[in-house]
């Protein structure tokens, strides 16, 4: 390396063994920049110099990154260099720094590395690399490009590839209930890690409203759950004043079962139990709706589901919970004749009627006729009545592919409320149905509505009802997945009218910071 005269210059150290002792390492310096050249049997003596030392030495250094294998090299054709490391005990390289003028120096390791080779390096769709990894908070490790970022999950083992604003709303299911026992509503957020494996996480509610960063509270392991095959649900199986959540499995070859998880004290969850087997052939789980509710009234949420067996033959069964959280065998109600479909109909639960038992609100769209509301009442053993409307409006006027509906006690009278949030192409608003003392519902309530082009359905979640805020009002939380990838949390609350107003956010970017903040 032509002694001084070459590009590390001066010695500035002593040789002296690496922290694990299997090798050595002498320090340099030219013109002002550092270098140092490592050795061991199994690489020989390597040069790490400029930009790439320098990011070498901040993100870690040997401990981290261990010995350089081969020197700093050319990239071709964009202008740039790399150079490759291997850690102590690995037996291939398994990080490599990449540098150019305009991104500097940065390493990329281990999973995501080999996914970034699969996309063709530097000279694919990524670019250079623009950070070193970092944590997330959907238990993930990213590094990120210039053209986009890797994402490792730690769970589900599996590295992909994203764009800048690829949207996260289709890997999250959200359900709303009191995790941690102080009588405000949490957001319950279930996330498909891919690979078979799902993880649960859970906002706090705060008692403005608002909610705390998302922090995990169980996941599955590598290949145990596929979070796709499952409906969910979420209640207070157990009857010791904290949410729990079921699922509705579906194996794929005509067996499904109820799995549960329970909430501890500490907000947290616990495995799954031995889950509820249904009969082989019962019904057809790409046309069930899975609802969870205090059906017949004992202070338990139970479960339910509204099985479509087409030809608008559709069918409700009802699962009573037991003390420990299980549940009784299925118990068949209502059954139609005709006439009803699942794929036309949004389900919620609310005890509409204040009679201490969860029914069914419907929203139902009757192709371009109308869009109406209908009550099926819970009877005394779970079971339900037969539906029976009490709104409608013309199809166009609410039209079916506009509407997610949700409901609750928004104006804390005792009965459940139905909330319809509606896609005005670019703006979103809301609109209270407040409940009957009959359990039917009242004209709706135009209430919060975003700006125009503030507001797209595609890139918001479900809405969720609780009561965030303790007040004995219901509210509604809803996510945002914005185009450079930052998720926010809203929360509209309630008034004694049920009219609703958008009062706190939580920004949840894609680093791994967390920003609480007010519109």
């Amino acid at each position: 390396m032509n002694r001084e005269a070459g590009v590390m210059g001066y010695p500035t150290s002593d040789e002296t063994p690496t922290p694990n002792t299997t090798g050595w390492v002498s320090t340099f310096s030219k013109d002002g920049a550092k270098g140092a050249i490592y050795f061991s049997w199994a690489t020989s003596a390597q040069s790490v110099r400029g930009a790439i030392y320098e990011s070498f030495l901040k993100h870690g250094g040997f401990a981290t990154y261990g010995f350089p294998v081969g020197d700093q090299a050319p990239l071709g054709p964009k202008a740039g260099e790399h150079q490759n490391f291997k850690s102590v005990g690995a037996t291939e390289p398994n990080t490599t720094f990449v540098y150019s003028a305009a991104t500097g120096a940065w390493p990329v390791s281990n999973a995501n590395r080999d996914k970034y080779a699969a996309e063709n390096w530097v000279n694919g769709w990524l670019g250079f690399p623009t950070s070193a990894e970092y944590p997330t908070h959907n238990a993930s490790i990213r590094t990120d490009f210039e053209g986009g970022y890797i994402s490792w999950n730690r769970y589900s083992h599996t590295a992909i590839a994203h764009k800048p604003n690829d949207r996260t709303t289709h890997l999250r299911t959200e359900v709303g209930g009191d995790v941690n026992g102080d009588k405000r509503s949490d957001l319950i957020t279930v996330y498909d890690y891919g690979n078979d494996t799902t993880g649960l996480y859970v906002l706090d509610a705060k008692p403005d409203g608002g909610i705390a960063e998302p922090r995990e509270a169980w996941n599955s392991g590598t290949r145990n759950f596929d979070a796709a095959r499952a409906r969910w649900a979420a209640g207070d199986f157990n009857g010791d004043k904290r949410a729990d959540i079921a699922a509705l499995y579906d194996y794929g070859d005509g067996r499904n079962s109820v799995f549960t998880w329970f909430g501890t004290p500490d907000g947290r969850f616990t495995a799954s139990r031995t889950p509820l087997q249904i009969p082989t052939g019962k019904w057809d789980w790409s046309k069930a709706a899975f609802l969870a509710g205090d059906f017949n009234g004992d202070k338990r949420a139970d479960v339910a589901v509204v099985h479509d067996h087409g030809s608008g033959v559709t069918a409700t069964t009802t699962y009573t919970s037991k003390a420990d959280g299980t549940f009784n065998a299925g118990l068949d109600s209502w059954r139609s004749t005709s006439g009803w479909y699942n794929a036309s109909a949004q389900y919620n639960v609310v005890d509409s009627n204040g009679d201490g038992r969860s029914d069914i609100a419907a929203v139902y769209f009757n192709g371009t006729v109308e869009t109406a509301l209908w009550t099926f009442r819970a009877k005394a053993d779970g079971g339900f009545e037969a539906p029976f409307k009490s709104w409608s409006a013309t199809a166009q006027a609410f039209q079916s592919a506009r509407i997610e509906s949700t409901g609750g006690d928004y104006n804390g009278d005792g009965r459940g409320d139905v909330a319809i949030v509606y896609d005005y192409s670019g703006a979103t608003g809301t609109h209270t149905f407040t409940a009957k003392p009959d359990g039917g519902f009242n004209a709706p309530l135009a209430s919060w509505k975003s700006g125009d082009g503030n507001w797209w359905a595609s890139s918001s979640g479900a809405p969720v009802s609780g009561d965030t805020d303790g007040d004995g009002r219901a509210d509604i939380v809803m996510t945002y997945n914005y185009a450079a990838g930052d998720t926010r949390a809203f929360t509209l609350t309630s008034r004694p009218d049920g009219w609703l107003r958008r009062r706190t956010r939580l920004l949840v970017r894609r680093t791994r910071h967390v920003v609480a903040d007010r519109p």
